[in-house]
């Protein structure tokens, strides 16, 4: 897997990932349900520019860090 900086942070990424944060004790056990999750479900450019504005206007700020 290719691996790039994360910033000027001197610490290198995977190229591609997986949020993993709606598994487990934090999110479902359901195996279905993350198969589900997990399989082409909102990971559009569309999907992902509506998920980032809505974030936006919950926090009250125009600009992210880090996504």
């Amino acid at each position: 897997m290719e691996l790039r900086p994360l910033g000027r942070t001197g610490v290198h990424v995977r190229k591609l990932c997986l949020g993993t944060m709606m598994f487990g004790d934090w999110g479902t056990k359901d195996h279905d349900e993350s198969i589900k999750i997990i399989h082409h479900r909102g990971g559009s450019r569309r999907w992902i520019m509506k998920s980032v504005e809505d974030s936006l206007r919950r926090l009250g700020t125009d600009y992210l860090d880090l996504y």
